[in-house]
């Protein structure tokens, strides 16, 4: 993002795999590599998951920060998410560390059977309660926001969504979460792209493409009071 101080908080990659695609031994084989990767500070929790009968079971999870904790890989059975926290280094970099950490399951002997994969975007725009009006800051009337909250003054939730992974092959949601933290307002807009894909070679291409779409939509949904106020401005060139 070409802003002084990007608002982004968290960035992500979540891969899923076909069932049984990682073991529970095959994620310990997972750690030394990652650990040898910078990823050195590792924390086990369990997992809830809900099954379609709405009954959850604990599935093992495994956080492997690297010593910054500004880069966190999570590991359970059916899934691999890279994430990136503060301070956002750039989108080549976030690739380059994507790339890097599923080149880990390879070493490792895991095969990349792929089910989906999710990109997905945490933003956080705090600005003064006092005076508070979400038009100021978020485009109310434009592609994604409806004009209804032009004058929302209060904590207020919006979502919206299109398209099922399951059959439809793509999911796509926007999520825009007003919050009171005196004495301030967070706005907080979360974006995820679901896609199926099928091999670590379609995933790249979508990648970049996704990024691109993320970009453009975040565009449309903040106002210029927030590039200049909250992000400061676009870095010169």
């Amino acid at each position: 993002m070409p802003y002084k101080e990007p608002a982004l908080a968290e960035m992500y990659v979540k891969v899923r795999f076909q069932p049984g695609g990682l073991a529970s031994k095959k994620l310990i084989d997972l750690l030394p590599i990652l650990k040898g990767q910078g990823q050195s500070e590792v924390e086990f929790a369990p997992m809830m998951e809900i099954s379609p009968e709405e009954t959850g079971t604990f599935k093992p999870k495994i956080r492997c920060w690297n010593e910054k904790r500004t880069h966190l890989i999570q590991l359970s059975t059916d899934q691999f998410i890279v994430n990136q926290t503060k301070p956002y280094l750039g989108w080549i970099p976030y690739l380059d560390f994507v790339r890097k950490s599923l080149g880990a399951l390879e070493k490792a002997g895991i095969g990349k059977n792929f089910r989906d994969f999710t990109y997905g975007t945490v933003d956080h725009i705090i600005v003064p309660a006092e005076g508070f009006s979400l038009s100021h800051w978020v485009n109310c009337g434009g592609r994604f926001v409806p004009s209804y909250y032009k004058d929302v003054r209060l904590p207020s939730d919006l979502d919206i969504g299109q398209g099922f992974i399951e059959p439809d092959g793509e999911n796509t949601q926007f999520h825009v979460r007003v919050r009171l933290e005196p004495p301030n307002m967070k706005i907080r807009i979360e974006t995820a792209f679901a896609r199926t894909v099928e091999n670590e070679a379609a995933l790249y291409p979508m990648l970049e493409k996704l990024h691109d779409e993320e970009y453009k939509a975040f565009e449309d949904i903040i106002t210029d009071r927030v590039r200049i106020e909250v992000m400061k401005g676009k870095v010169k060139k």
